[in-house]
């Protein structure tokens, strides 16, 4: 019906308007009515949204002066003619820019256009007077989603929830960053599942996604969906968490693997310029953080040593490999039912995978094993495996387009498409069908129950796509995992056509992984001799084996070069091989040619694989396999002892000998395939793990219809084809076995060895699940199941997880016995306790893992609590939740769901879905420093984040909670309806606590706040202590609230252990006497995340030369590539002054990022210095040997910055850092000196153990008084005196949890009155402006006390500040452009500040 074009499928016989310009542009074609069209580029009259083409630098032509697209629209023209000095790959690179709309003359609906596009203007423009407003549609759901209760009104807190849009909004942003945790507040305190709850909580402890850090801070139903990851599978199992929280959009956004590409896409992307990594951050964390840690781990959690060294799990290697699994990922299209932010993407929906972007080569992870290692080989596939029992075909849309596979998109809106149907009666349509009565079912997935006949053209074809059960009814066939051989002999030539050219592959002939093309011979001629290319096909998209393709073309005989296959076989009407219009698209074709492959290795022993087929150019050769590729991967070398070290340098040392060498440095070798026999007629395996350690080729299950022999051999059976002779073991044996994991394997008798020729040399031939000719998600998907099941199955995961788990249940340092019963729980997935037995007997399960921390002696014996060592801290955030459940909060009318104030995290340490980084709340392996627990080698994660400001903060909410309800009154967590923090205003809050005592008697009420507060744990010293407070309060209820104020300052509400007093009073600290003279300051600034000093710091002018003759600027610039600094961003200089340079320097020049504009005038005047290329290395090494040459763990971010912050990396003085012994040697010279954290402590104050004075943390916002309600000591409410003599000094036999807490709370309080006196008599002199950064106000926070020495009395400083926000993956150089300027206005007013 379009007036202007016509989609004509072209050409069959004769139907050309001029027969020899078919291969030109523009040729004729003759339709049935007569007429003769022109062919034109197939972008001709389509109609595109070009305004991106407009913004900024987007176009090349843009400039401030001239916008070539925005002046065309302006001037009211709308047909663009393309440049004729424009290359048309210009256009086909960027029309990705452009969202197409259709064609010039088609009609579309108002409702079908873009989003973007459905605005007021462009109705107006076309006459849509009033946007169409329909009756809706119907759209999918998220998991768990449910209706709404509609008998539940109000507003926003007030028992409604806003939705965050580009449109409307019914709050401002910080009530919308309000709501989930409101959500989760609520659950808390009162969904019935509370274990499920409890569970879900501590796994997000350890599968961490910060909202800041996505880029989502206001989206509500993003981050309360992937919460529910951990609360759909609490008690299922933990792969299906790892998988869930990987496809995760949010997951993707903080670890940065979203639209993470290969590094063969990216060298084809940009024309060989530009040699790119795939992200490696989540190849990083997902080992470190949720599966395996650092390092090696006995069953019962001790870390393996070796030569007095832990062992690491994983080096820098395993990382790069494991990355390119992590390639692909990509958001799934915007729908319907939503929640929108401004980044208006999908944050909700799993991710699927972008097969272009993918990494297809073989990958070897951890311990030497091929991701695909233990799979079967898909040349093992049986003959008509889609009819045998266990085949999956699941139902797909009404277009027959696959999902899980991948054909043009045009198929899907097409006509015309050829798929193969089910033969109607046949036993795979009965089987899809499921006949009810007379109605056939068609249910969503169907599997085989047994092997099935095939029927009609089904007979005839190697394999299935998409089958057609009937019109509208489609099925895709879901092949089941296989691997393919990276290396093999007798490879074919196939042949592709993209973009008008041909390009070339080889492939394994016994694959099904290309179509027939057949060609008739003619007589009397030279050069080409064929004519009539005839695809030899069943259905569009075929692929078939190349003897099939040979049976195809018996009339004939295979194509050798098809060009672009021009005819097919006339369709028969009784049968469905029809092809007629099929354009040859994504589909490769046999040809008879040879293709043989090679291996080029590189410097470092990895290969990359070489197709070399016969008689062809290398331009035509797909460039991922061509002689110039760079897409490297490791190989298992047969070398003895092998190490990724110095044994790989005998590679190259007899490759060079006899392999070609590249312009890139590698070499080109020829070589050959081997597959022999492991195990011999005479000697088997000695036990089920020697077989599965030394067999890695996989096997389907022997078939029904392929007798064998079978017997048990050494737990194992043993599989021989009927024709092997008795018990023997041959090529073709396989051993079925089943592991201490309880998965059941199948291998083959077989070894694969790639020889290089010419040499002793050989590797084990690697394996991968994507075919290289034809690239289908389907494996992608496989591929990624398979790399998660390494982290999964790993030795360390089950221990790992079981001290995680442990500790987030209450028992910081959990005994090696406890954890090492917790992972056999892991493991085995039973759990059994009072003769009861949990869990589903699978690998992994975590009903039988929380029921072994739950139920396990060590956690339930009484007597323990009176160990000294057992238990924990309690979490800042659950502290809360307890009493309030314990106290029975009830919320007010107009605010049924529970909401804290919203710096919750900046108060007490802890927030629900307020997680500052993937590292969680708190470290597992923090110990707090000159505590008790600290000397006893013990780890306290929760007095992380126990500072002087959070103690504070945390007994004024909790006192305001008691006393006033949940209100903002005198500190406390909630909001108030109007009026301000100090005027408490009765029924205002938000909730109250209505517990009433039993009895009105103090001894019972007492016992029974023991009870709900400490679980029984508070001694009886300081029970009468509350006792007496009720006893002298003036009301009952006054009694009651400061009994109760009381018991949450003690020792037993914060920690897990009983408290033992000694009586006595926590002395307070010496006072100061300084001696005199000038004062000095260390200020330790940490650019948390690690930040690109090259993009600092970087060469300008430089002398030398390396061996290649180039400075050390050309080094930088070669190496940095489109992260050095541009030509444009060195205005800002720094010159190095010879006479003040102990060592010589390479340059005489350097250059400084240009936002940090406040050094080069502090560098030239002599008040900053440079430090660079300091480090934790402390020998030379090679990336490989690092590993067992330093002693810092190189490539975990907390890991790093711990020693950057002890710079100790010897240990020369264990668990210290580097303020902290010089705050040691201060001391030892008679000066008083003072130490200080910003926000939360660090390692780098840490000095020997009582030794110099305690480090404190000052909160950037400023001191909080302690309990500021009471501001006379003669006010009645004024328990300071009771609340130290229950946090007195404690016994050694007393818990050292409870020890902390009460000593942690007198250094507060004193701090408080100490420091608070000295900073009130400092002021800053100029004021931060009203929205001053977190940088800003943490710098002047440092000014302020620098410039409080003399009130304070000391002589000497030394601060630490940590400044986040550096950990950049992507966007590196904007990102750092952001945060230096952020850092340099910071750093400006730290020095207005103390020049004041």
């Amino acid at each position: 019906s379009n007036p202007y074009m016509k989609d004509l499928l072209m050409p069959t016989a004769g139907t050309s308007c001029a027969p020899r310009d078919r291969r030109k542009k523009g040729f004729m074609i003759w339709t049935s009515d007569g007429a003769c069209y022109r062919n034109v580029h197939p972008d001709h009259l389509q109609v595109y949204d070009m305004t991106e083409w407009t913004k900024g630098s987007t176009h090349p032509g843009n400039s401030p002066e001239r916008n070539p697209i925005k002046d065309f629209a302006e001037r009211g023209l709308t047909l663009l003619r393309f440049p004729e000095d424009h290359s048309v790959s210009r256009w086909a690179d960027n029309k990705k820019r452009f969202q197409n709309i259709g064609r010039l003359g088609d009609h579309v609906s108002f409702s079908d256009l873009p989003e973007v596009l459905r605005t007021r203007q462009v109705a107006a423009a076309f006459n849509q007077i009033e946007l169409p407003r329909g009756n809706g549609v119907v759209v999918c759901g998220s998991p768990g989603e449910v209706s709404n209760d509609l008998s539940l009104q109000g507003n926003f807190r007030k028992g409604g929830f806003g939705l965050y849009t580009r449109f409307n909004r019914v709050a401002s942003d910080q009530q919308f960053g309000e709501q989930r945790k409101q959500i989760w507040n609520t659950i808390a305190l009162t969904a019935k599942d509370q274990l499920r709850q409890r569970m879900a909580w501590a796994l997000s402890q350890v599968l961490v996604v910060s909202p800041d850090a996505v880029g989502a801070p206001m989206n509500t139903e993003a981050h309360v969906n992937y919460y529910d990851i951990f609360v759909r599978n609490a008690f299922g199992n933990y792969r299906d968490v790892l998988k869930e929280v990987s496809f995760s959009p949010l997951m993707a956004d903080m670890l940065t693997y979203i639209d993470s590409k290969s590094t063969s896409f990216m060298w084809t992307e940009t024309k060989g310029t530009s040699l790119q990594l795939p992200d490696e951050n989540f190849a990083r964390e997902i080992m470190q953080l949720f599966s395996i840690g650092l390092y090696e781990l006995f069953p019962n959690g001790n870390p393996v040593f070796r030569n007095g060294s832990p062992i690491r799990t994983y080096t820098n290697d395993d990382i790069e490999e494991y990355a390119r699994v992590w390639t692909g990922f990509r958001r799934r299209p915007l729908r319907g039912n939503l929640e929108r932010d401004l980044g208006v993407v999908n944050r909700l929906d799993p991710m699927d995978i972008q097969s272009s972007w993918r990494d297809k080569f073989p990958k070897m992870g951890l311990n030497r094993q091929y991701i695909g290692d233990g799979f079967p080989l898909c040349v093992d596939l049986q003959d008509k495996h889609f009819l045998r029992v266990g085949a999956k075909y699941q139902r797909v849309g009404s277009t027959g387009q696959p999902e899980l596979q991948v054909d043009p998109l045009r198929w899907g809106t097409s006509q015309l498409p050829n798929r193969l149907r089910a033969s109607p009666g046949g036993a795979l349509f009965d089987a899809l069908c499921q006949r009810d009565a007379s109605h056939c079912q068609y249910p969503i997935t169907v599997i085989l129950p047994r092997d099935i006949e095939c029927s009609g053209d089904e007979c005839n074809v190697d394999t299935v796509r998409t089958i057609e059960a009937e019109p509208g009814i489609y099925y895709e066939y879901v092949r089941p995992p296989c691997v393919e051989q990276a290396f093999y002999e007798n490879g074919k030539k196939v042949v592709s056509h993209n973009h008008h050219h041909d390009f070339v592959m080889c492939a394994d002939p016994r694959r099904v992984a290309a179509n027939a093309a057949c060609c008739t011979p003619r007589t009397g001629c030279s050069g080409n001799c064929f004519h009539a290319e005839i695809r030899g096909e069943m259905y569009w998209g075929e692929r078939v084996k190349y003897s099939t393709a040979e049976q195809r073309c018996t009339s004939n005989t295979l194509c050798d070069s098809p060009h672009l296959v021009q005819y097919c076989r006339e369709p028969d009407p009784d049968s469905l091989n029809m092809c007629s219009g099929n354009p040859k698209l994504l589909t490769h074709y046999w040809t008879t040619s040879s293709c043989s492959l090679r291996a080029k290795v590189n410097q470092d022993g990895k290969v990359a694989i070489v197709h070399a087929p016969e008689n062809v150019d290398s331009g035509k050769i797909m460039d991922f396999v061509r002689d110039t590729t760079s897409t490297f991967f490791r190989v298992d070398w047969d070398i003895e002892n092998f190490d990724e070290g110095a044994p790989l340098s005998r590679v190259v040392l007899e490759i060079e000998k006899v392999c070609e060498p590249t312009i890139d440095g590698a070499y080109l070798c020829d070589v050959s395939v081997e597959d022999k026999e492991v195990y011999s007629e005479s000697s088997g395996p000695r036990s089920v793990s020697d077989m599965l350690s030394k067999l890695k080729i996989g096997s389907f299950p022997p078939s029904m219809d392929a007798p064998t022999l079978s017997f048990e051999f050494n737990d194992m059976i043993v599989h021989n084809p009927n024709s092997a002779i008795d018990d023997r073991f041959t090529g073709q044996t396989v051993f079925q076995a089943t592991d201490d994991n309880g998965v059941t394997h199948f291998r083959k008798n077989l070894k694969s060895v790639v020889k290089i020729a010419g040499t002793p040399l050989s590797f084990r031939n690697p394996v991968h699940f994507v075919n290289l000719v034809d690239e289908e998600p389907r494996d992608m998907y496989y591929e990624t199941d398979a790399a998660l099941d390494h982290y999964f199955y790993h030795k360390n995961t089950a221990p790992f997880l079981a001290i995680r788990l442990a500790q987030r249940f209450g028992n910081s340092n959990p005994s090696p016995s406890y954890v090492s019963r917790i992972a056999g729980a892991f493991q085995s997935g039973y759990y059994v306790s009072g003769g009861q037995t949990f869990g589903t007997g699978q690998y992994g399960d975590l009903a039988s893992t929380v029921a072994a921390v739950l139920l396990d002696p060590e956690a339930r014996t009484l007597g323990l609590e009176n160990d000294p060592s057992h238990g924990s801290l309690a979490e800042p955030l659950l502290k809360v939740i307890a009493l309030m459940r314990s106290l029975e909060f009830t919320p007010s009318d107009v605010h049924p769901f529970v909401n804290f104030k919203a710096p919750l995290q900046d108060l007490i340490g802890e927030n629900a879905y307020d997680v500052q980084s993937v590292f969680s709340f708190f470290l597992p392996e923090f110990t707090a420093a000159g505590s008790r627990a600290s000397v006893s080698g013990l780890v306290t994660p929760e007095a992380q984040v126990l500072t002087s400001p959070r103690v504070i903060a945390t007994l004024n909410g909790l006192f305001s909670l008691l006393r006033w309800g949940l209100d903002r009154c005198y500190g406390g967590f909630g909001f108030s309806e109007g009026g301000n923090p100090t005027r408490c205003q009765p029924d205002a809050n938000y909730g109250t606590l209505s517990y009433q005592p039993s009895a009105s008697d103090p001894y019972t009420t007492v016992d029974e706040l023991a009870t709900l507060l400490t679980a029984g744990r508070l001694n009886e010293e300081n029970r009468n202590i509350a006792r007496n407070l009720i006893n002298t309060a003036s009301s009952p209820s006054e009694g009651l609230i400061k009994a109760q104020q009381l018991i949450v300052s003690s020792g037993e509400f914060h920690g897990t252990g009983t408290v033992q007093q000694r009586g006595e009073a926590r002395p307070a600290p010496s006072q100061p006497s300084p001696k005199g003279g000038d004062y000095k300051a260390v200020v330790y600034i940490m650019l948390a995340g690690g930040y690109d000093s090259w993009n600092m710091l970087v060469p300008e002018e430089c002398e030398g030369t390396n061996d290649q003759g180039k400075n050390i600027r050309q080094q930088y610039e070669e190496e940095r590539g489109v992260l050095a600094f541009l030509e444009r961003e060195r205005t800002s200089t720094v010159s190095v002054d010879e006479k003040r340079q102990k060592l010589p320097q390479p340059c005489s020049k350097f250059a400084i990022h240009d936002e940090l504009k406040f050094v080069p005038e502090l560098y030239d005047d002599g008040d900053l210095a440079f430090f660079a290329n300091a480090g934790a290395i402390t020998r030379p090494v090679t990336k490989h040997n690092y590993y067992k040459r330093t002693e810092t763990q190189l490539f975990a971010h907390n890991a790093m910055q711990h020693e950057a912050r002890r710079l100790d990396p010897l240990g020369a003085v264990p668990d210290t850092g580097v303020l902290g012994r010089t705050l040691d040697i201060l001391t030892n010279h008679g000066f008083e000196s003072g130490a200080f954290s910003i926000d939360d402590p660090s390692v780098a104050l840490r000095g020997t153990s009582g030794h110099s004075t305690p480090p404190a943390v000052v909160s950037r916002a400023g001191l909080t008084p302690f309990n500021p309600a009471v501001t006379d000591k003669d006010d009645e409410w004024n328990i300071l005196g009771q609340i130290k003599e229950v946090n007195g000094q404690t016994t050694p036999e007393s818990s050292v949890y409870g020890d902390f807490w009460s000593g942690a709370l007198h250094q507060s309080l004193q701090e408080t009155d100490d420091l608070g006196s000295a900073l009130d008599k400092t002021p800053l002199g100029l004021e931060l402006p009203d929205g001053a950064t977190d940088d800003e106000k943490i710098m002047a926070t440092v000014a302020q006390l620098i410039k409080s020495h003399k009130n304070r009395a000391v002589d000497r400083d030394v601060i630490h500040a940590s400044l986040s926000g550096w950990d950049h993956h992507k966007s590196t150089k904007p990102n750092l452009r952001n945060r230096f300027k952020e850092m340099n206005s910071a750093m400006t007013y730290f020095i207005d500040f103390l020049d004041w």
